[in-house]
C-alpha cells in the first residue's frame, strides 16, 4: 500500500516540474529568440514480485515505482522572424548563433539580434542590448568609425556604410555547433559550449541568412503549450486521485484490524 503512495507522490513531482516548465514557456512568448523546453521522465526501476506459489521470484511478474524526471531538453527550432525596421535587429534565418563577448572576456552564444552601439575612445562598436561586445567571423569585435546606426548589413552578415557601400567593415560572425542540443543554457538567452556540444565553427557564405531589420519571435506556439499544460495537469489529477484511494484504502485496512 506504501508503495502506490510513494509512486504517485513521484509521478505528482514530476508532473509539477512539467508543468513550471510549460509556464516558462507561456510567459516567454513575446520573448524575443526565447527557445522553448521540455522535461523528459524515464520509468523507474521495476522490481520482481515474489511468486505467490512459492518463493520463487516470477520475472513476468513487475512492480513499477512511477516516472522520474531525467532532463530537460531545449527545442531550438526557427521562430518566425518578424521585421521591426531598425537598423541594428538582426534575425537568423536558418542555423547559428551569434556570438557575443562579455565583459570578462568569455565568449557567449546567443539567437537574439536585437542589437545596440557603444562608443569607446572615440570608435563605435556594434553591442548586445546589455553592452556586450557583438564579434565578427573571426571573433574580434565589429567596430566602425561612421555612427554605427549608418550600417548596412547584407544576407551573409557583411557589414558595409549604408552612405559608402564601398566602406567594408566586418561580416557579423554567424557560428553553428556539431551539437546544438549540448549546449549550456547560460540565461538572457545566451548559451556556452560544452564538450557535448563541440566548439563554434564559422558558417561561410550561402550557408545561412542574416535579415537586417527583423528580430526572431519566440518558438513557442501559445496553442501548442496550452495542450501540453492541460495534459500535465490531467496527469497530476490523476495522481492526485490516486493517493487518495491508497489513503481511503490504508483506512479500511486500519479498521478490519481493529
Amino acid at each position: 500500500m506504501a508503495q502506490s503512495l510513494y509512486t504517485a507522490a513521484i509521478g505528482m513531482k514530476t508532473q509539477q516540474s512539467n508543468i513550471d516548465t510549460i509556464a516558462n514557456n507561456i510567459a516567454n512568448i513575446n520573448t524575443t529568440a526565447f527557445k522553448k523546453s521540455r522535461m523528459n521522465s524515464k520509468e523507474a526501476v521495476y522490481s520482481p514480485l515474489t511468486d505467490p506459489s512459492g518463493d520463487a521470484q516470477d520475472v513476468n511478474l513487475q512492480l513499477g515505482h512511477g516516472a522520474l524526471l531525467s532532463g530537460q531538453s531545449k527545442s531550438f527550432e526557427q521562430g518566425i522572424p518578424e521585421e521591426t525596421k531598425q537598423n541594428l535587429d538582426v534575425a537568423i534565418q536558418g542555423d547559428g548563433f551569434f556570438a557575443i563577448q562579455t565583459s570578462d572576456n568569455t565568449v557567449e552564444y546567443t539567437r537574439n539580434g536585437n542589437f545596440s552601439s557603444k562608443n569607446v575612445d572615440g570608435v563605435n562598436y556594434l553591442t548586445s542590448m546589455d553592452g556586450n561586445f557583438v564579434l565578427d567571423r573571426n571573433g574580434q569585435k565589429i567596430k566602425c568609425n561612421f555612427p554605427i546606426e549608418q550600417i548596412k548589413i547584407d544576407s551573409n552578415g557583411k557589414i558595409t556604410n549604408s552612405k559608402n557601400e564601398n566602406e567594408e567593415v566586418a561580416t557579423i560572425g554567424v557560428f553553428t555547433f556539431a551539437n546544438t542540443e549540448g549546449l549550456k543554457e547560460l540565461g538572457n538567452l545566451t548559451y556556452g559550449t560544452t564538450p557535448s556540444s563541440g566548439e563554434a565553427v564559422a558558417l561561410a557564405d550561402g550557408e545561412t541568412e542574416v535579415k537586417q531589420g527583423f528580430l526572431e519571435k519566440s518558438n513557442a506556439d501559445i496553442a501548442e503549450e496550452m495542450t501540453e499544460l492541460m495534459k500535465a495537469q490531467r496527469a497530476y489529477t490523476f495522481l492526485s486521485r490516486a493517493i487518495t484511494t491508497a489513503d481511503e484504502m490504508k483506512s479500511i485496512e486500519n479498521d478490519i484490524r481493529r
